[in-house]
């Protein structure tokens, strides 16, 4: 399981009353989250193991509303069912994209692709003269 926090009302002193979250135990690391001043939560946070540690600092100065606060516990089969459905999203993104790329690139050399008609090297061209000498014992005539 993991931890699922709804957090309704912030409202504390900013910069002074401040609210760390932490993914487990361990407040020393880096939080993963920290608020303070007003704020609006339109999503769930979720931490990813069965801990969630909350510090709430503040000074004794200024008196604001605070906070509420709703937990609960999620089987992590759940998020594991959507963070598949995402990764199955993804990769057929990625693959239609890789295919219409792949598609482009062989029009692009198409495209480029000299034509028979277009290149001077496959015209055949022929001049005949009133006057043609043999030169050298050779076919050639000018």
């Amino acid at each position: 399981h993991h931890v699922v926090l709804n957090i309704t009302d912030f409202y504390t002193e900013p910069y002074k009353d401040e609210l760390k979250l932490y993914d487990g135990w361990n407040t020393t690391l880096r939080p993963m989250e920290k608020f303070h001043g007003k704020k609006k939560f339109p999503q769930l946070i979720r931490n990813t193991n069965e801990t969630l540690s909350l510090v709430f600092k503040s000074d004794h100065g200024v008196y604001y509303p605070g906070f509420r606060l709703l937990f609960s516990a999620e089987s992590n089969e759940d998020s594991y069912v959507e963070d598949h459905s995402i990764m199955y999203i993804s990769i057929i993104i990625i693959t239609l994209l890789s295919i219409m790329l792949v598609a482009g690139i062989i029009v692009a050399v198409f495209r480029r692709a000299p034509r028979r008609y277009e290149n001077p090297l496959y015209l055949a061209s022929v001049s005949y003269s009133e006057h043609a000498e043999l030169r050298n014992d050779s076919d050639i005539y000018s």
